[in-house]
């Protein structure tokens, strides 16, 4: 009797090319880069780095030696994963989620760039990582205190299990910021040291000034922030989907009444039921290109109480600050 094949048809097809692919590379592999690889989530990819041939070090970690360009370099396996995740606004894990305020538990690595900002070891406000050593945030998020001393940032899918976490070098506020107003509501936190790329640890692109995020597009707001108004904080990030509203709508009478200024973006749905809330400000809402490389569009602002009708997420217009940024940055 011929058994069923239950398999979804793109599995099976995967594996095929998965095995013809490690069929076809198996005469030029390297024992310990195969060892090395098969068991980290790098997988088969150091085939595109020009890495052919390893050994071990005297504390029998990996090294990998590199021969691009005819010059011969000893690589550690961190620095590897480093190098193989430098590019912006990538991501290893593709599922999609549609709430914050509500709940939707995100996967590890599925939005790298997201970052924790702590006073105390508590969570305070979100950023985005925007290189291995600078993050962009909210400004009213250091109303309390911008002194670095007393802040950290932590990076991972969890609040209380972070994979890695820096301290804070410079925190530098918008000039023209001055509470309780909400415009230029954005700071660049400098880290002390650098973070190392992994799978789950990556930079969000940032778009240029001329860069359009189109009313009605789809956009993602991630953070720690409560799940509800006044409501509690989760220990895993939360991720939701929402739509970029144009300003014009917006700024309708039966919305936020003429108070929305061009360096600022709105993004929910007039109905409700989806945004940003209590703890997620400074966090990124990011849009995918066609090419699916995230952008950061906006950051977590301000907003009437969490998911009201009429009531969508105000955001930091990034595009509007680019230069700024720049300035700031060098980025």
């Amino acid at each position: 009797m011929v058994q069923s094949i239950t398999a979804p048809m793109d599995e099976i097809l995967e594996r095929i090319r998965i095995k013809m692919v490690n069929d076809a590379l198996a005469p030029f592999s390297d024992p310990i880069i195969n060892e090395t690889f098969h068991k980290s989530k790098l997988q088969r990819q150091y085939v595109t780095s020009h890495i052919v041939q390893g050994r071990k070090s005297k504390n029998n970690s990996k090294i990998m030696r590199s021969d691009q360009n005819k010059k011969k370099m000893d690589i550690e396996m961190p620095t590897a994963e480093n190098l193989l995740n430098t590019c912006c606004g990538q991501r290893t894990v593709t599922h999609s989620g549609n709430k914050i305020a509500g709940g939707m538990d995100a996967e590890e690595g599925e939005w790298p760039w997201q970052a924790s900002l702590q006073e105390g070891k508590i969570h305070r406000c979100g950023a985005t990582l925007i290189s291995n050593s600078w993050l962009v945030t909210a400004a009213h998020c250091f109303v309390r205190t911008n002194d670095p001393k007393k802040w950290t940032a932590s990076f991972g899918l969890l609040l209380s299990d972070p994979e890695t976490q820096r301290s804070v070098k410079d925190i530098i506020i918008h000039e023209n910021y001055h509470y309780p107003a909400h415009d230029n509501d954005i700071a660049v936190v400098h880290l002390s040291s650098p973070v190392l790329y992994t799978s789950n640890i990556r930079r969000a692109c940032l778009p240029e000034t001329t860069s359009k995020f189109l009313p009605n597009s789809n956009a993602v707001i991630t953070g720690w922030g409560t799940l509800k108004s006044d409501g509690t904080s989760p220990n895993i990030l939360q991720k939701g989907l929402v739509k970029i509203i144009d300003n014009k709508t917006c700024n309708n009478n039966m919305v936020y009444g003429g108070v929305i200024t061009p360096g600022m973006l709105c993004a929910g749905f007039l109905e409700g039921r989806v945004d940003a809330c209590q703890g997620d400000s400074g966090g990124p809402l990011v849009s995918a290109n066609s090419k699916g490389t995230w952008f950061l569009a906006g950051i977590v602002s301000w907003g009437d109480e969490c998911a009201l009708p009429n009531k969508p997420g105000v955001y930091t217009r990034v595009t509007y600050y680019r230069d700024w940024i720049f300035s700031k940055t060098g980025l």
